[in-house]
């Protein structure tokens, strides 16, 4: 019972465990070592705040399934959605992490501004497009960015 109420997000060491079968499976030949690197903080980018026992079920399915890495968070993020969506919804105050009652989980996987400061640039236009990063930390970041 404990599993499905389960709120602690995955740790990336985790998310990188879980999701290297999945890519050793469907990487191209011709994948860089960097390219790979890319990938998985792109990955952990995506899941980030979901539990490893979710990442673990939606990876199991894209190990069966994806035939290819842009494939592999999408099949996780599809296998996962009502169940992640379960326990955002229907979790007690005293388990989101000590927030009060008022928190929005929903808002519990976007990136402070800080986080998006330290991503690589290469990563944070994909934390915008999945909702992980508010276009406007972005544009603050950027804009800092080119001022130096």
């Amino acid at each position: 019972m404990q599993d499905i109420r389960d709120l602690d997000p995955a740790s990336p060491a985790e998310v990188v465990q879980e999701l290297t079968p999945c890519l050793a499976l469907v990487a191209p030949v011709g994948m860089t070592v960097d390219d790979r690197r890319a990938w998985f903080a792109a990955a952990i980018v995506a899941l980030k705040g979901v539990p490893i026992a979710l990442v673990k079920r939606g990876a199991e399915e894209a190990l069966r399934t994806a035939d290819h890495p842009s494939k592999i968070v999408s099949t996780i993020l599809r296998t996962i959605a009502d169940d992640w969506a379960w326990r955002k919804r229907n979790a007690r105050p005293a388990e989101i992490h000590g927030t009060p009652a008022t928190a929005l989980i929903a808002d519990e996987s976007r990136y402070t501004l800080d986080e998006v400061r330290a991503l690589p640039k290469a990563v944070r236009g994909l934390g915008v497009a999945g909702g992980w990063i508010d276009p406007d930390d972005l544009a603050k970041v950027e804009a800092e960015e080119a001022a130096r």
